[in-house]
């Protein structure tokens, strides 16, 4: 039977691939032009913010609510949680170190997602906004819509690129002329991914999440027996392997997450939806009483990390949500235990869970769960009680990552009549990278005697040599451990490059290119200045580590017009770029 296609279902579509190309076009304009307008990153991070959740928003509501409906929803939705961002970005004198961490916007992520089926919800026909069959269908299903329009747009541009090659083969660049204008691909992709998921919500029916429910219950009884496993080896095995470190605390909080999601699904939207297999009821109840204990041990590694070294933003992380995962854990358990409506009584915990983690997310971005100034208050009362040593004390962190609090800590410290704090805070003023700064922290060993670099690393040009004072106090083993990896050609995995690449720099510049355990080729870029080594930008990574033997065979030039390049092969770095700090 032919597909007919009514005048609604067309008008919809052109609506959403329109709603998804605008934002494409915003988001590309906010982050690529506003820039070069005015260099104001706080104003731009609260318009970027709202505009990435507003659209978001936007185009998963739309269906599920109208259309006046979805943008009141998504506005008031993505201005909460743009203003918290921006507020929490007050933290910090510069923006830019607010925006290296993380955290930040996994809260984010959490205020522009969990709360869409509560709106669609609450404001649906016949739908209260805490009904929970109402709140887990639309929440399955948003995810499943999300991930199938991804898939379509992904082999949109499949299609796109093959289709762009075929037409070269007749000498017609049309499909690659039209990706040089700017905006173009964020647009065609906002176009494709908007059309997407207009047509699986037309087709939910069909692309259903009750196929990806179904799967995930098999997967239940899988889990159990590991947990179980886990639980019977660890007290003869020992556990300190996970009170030595936050990375198995990390991994028994994601089984717990797993677990949960499991057994939400097993036990669906309702009674009548749930799973009505005997082995995967007993598995989930049995999961259930499981998980407490899990979460109860990775919030105990958690509480002894503290207790051992106080507060770190990262660590006050890890304690929400190790407090997260066993609240999970001690709900179900409960419910087990109350008896016959247990089943109900996880659902009703799913959703008081869930606003839970909203709230924490909202709170981890207001002045109340201000990270950085609970770890500088922590790290300081541990310092001045005589339970951090001067050589344990995070200085770096302190007065260069957390922010405002942090500066304020290192102004009291800057007060003290003590002559080695008062010398390494010297080097803190000195000194612009963490790198740089544990260089002469107590007990480095990772000194390399200048000869050995020198003896060890293949010079170009030939006959070059290191600008005096390049070598002195400089850890560089990560360079000689790529020197032991073989390129394709069968050389050394290390070079460096010599040159006055940047003429308004003084001095020679010196680029190290080193293989790493991947087998990429890294690039740093150093400049000697009166002795003083300051790195400019270590994060250039070549994917291709024949470029090594490209330089070791002469294949490079300098171009000097319109700015300085160094052209290796086909590959062309900009010196000026590289000079950025």
């Amino acid at each position: 039977m032919p597909e007919v296609i009514s005048e609604n279902v067309v008008m919809r579509r052109s609506m959403m691939a329109l709603i998804g190309g605008v934002a494409g076009v915003t988001l590309w304009f906010l982050g690529d032009k506003l820039p070069d307008i005015f260099d104001d990153y706080r104003v731009m991070l609260g318009l970027m913010s709202f505009s990435a959740g507003f659209f978001a928003i936007l185009l998963v509501s739309l269906g599920p609510l109208r259309l006046r409906a979805a943008l009141g929803s998504a506005a008031l939705v993505a201005l909460i949680a743009a203003g918290l961002m921006t507020t929490a970005s007050f933290r910090f004198d510069d923006t830019l170190i607010f925006l290296d961490s993380v955290t930040p916007f996994l809260a984010f992520f959490v205020l522009i997602t969990i709360p869409i089926p509560f709106l669609i919800a609450a404001q649906s026909e016949n739908q209260t906004w805490n009904s929970y069959p109402a709140l887990f269908t639309h929440a399955w299903q948003i995810v499943v819509q999300v991930l199938v329009a991804w898939v379509f747009t992904s082999l949109f541009w499949l299609v796109f690129f093959i289709s762009d090659q075929v037409l070269k083969v007749v000498g017609l660049n049309i499909l690659s002329q039209m990706l040089q204008i700017d905006p173009v691909p964020f647009l065609l992709t906002g176009l494709a991914l908007g059309l997407g998921l207009a047509v699986v919500y037309e087709l939910r029916a069909y692309v259903s999440h009750y196929l990806v429910l179904r799967l995930l219950r098999l997967l239940l009884p899988i889990v159990l027996v590991v947990s179980t496993l886990f639980l019977l080896a660890a007290p003869i095995k020992g556990l300190s392997n996970l009170f030595g470190g936050m990375s198995s605390a990390g991994i028994l909080m994601a089984m717990v997450a797993i677990a949960a999601t499991l057994i939400t699904a097993t036990l669906d939207a309702s009674e009548e939806q749930a799973a009505h297999s005997l082995i995967l009821l007993r598995s989930a109840q049995a999961m259930a009483l499981i998980l407490p204990i899990l979460g109860g041990l990775a919030a105990w590694a958690v509480g002894l990390r503290v207790a051992q070294y106080g507060w770190t933003p990262l660590r006050l992380t890890a304690s929400l949500l190790a407090l997260v995962v066993l609240g999970y854990g001690v709900f179900y358990a409960a419910a087990v235990l109350r008896g016959a409506k247990w089943r109900c009584n996880i659902r009703q915990a799913n959703t008081t869970m869930a606003l839970v983690v909203v709230v924490l997310a909202a709170l981890w971005l207001s002045p109340v769960l201000n990270g950085e100034r609970i770890s500088t208050a922590s790290q300081m009362a541990r310092f001045e009680s005589g339970r951090t040593t001067l050589e344990d004390l995070d200085l770096w962190a302190i007065g260069r990552e957390w922010g405002r609090a942090g500066k304020v800590a290192i102004t009291r410290l800057e007060a003290q009549d003590d002559p080695d704090l008062s010398q390494r805070l010297a080097r803190l003023d000195q000194v612009s990278t963490r790198w740089h700064w544990e260089l002469d922290e107590p007990g480095n060993t990772g000194l390399i005697a200048p000869n050995v670099i020198a003896e060890t690393f293949a010079i170009r040009p030939v006959g070059a040599e290191f600008p005096q004072g390049f070598m002195a106090d400089i850890r560089m083993q990560t360079w000689l451990d790529g020197c032991a990896y073989i390129t394709p050609a069968g050389n050394p995995g290390c070079v460096a490059l010599v040159g006055d690449f940047a003429p308004d720099t003084a001095g020679d510049e010196v680029l190290v290119v080193y293989l790493r355990p991947e087998s990429e080729a890294h690039l740093e870029s150093w400049n000697a200045v009166g002795g003083r080594l300051r790195i400019w930008d270590s994060g250039n990574t070549w994917s291709d580590p024949a470029q090594i033997d490209a330089v070791l065979n002469g294949i490079l030039t300098i171009d000097p017009a319109p700015q300085h390049l160094l052209l290796i092969g086909e590959m062309a770095i900009s010196i000026e770029e590289i000079g950025k700090n």
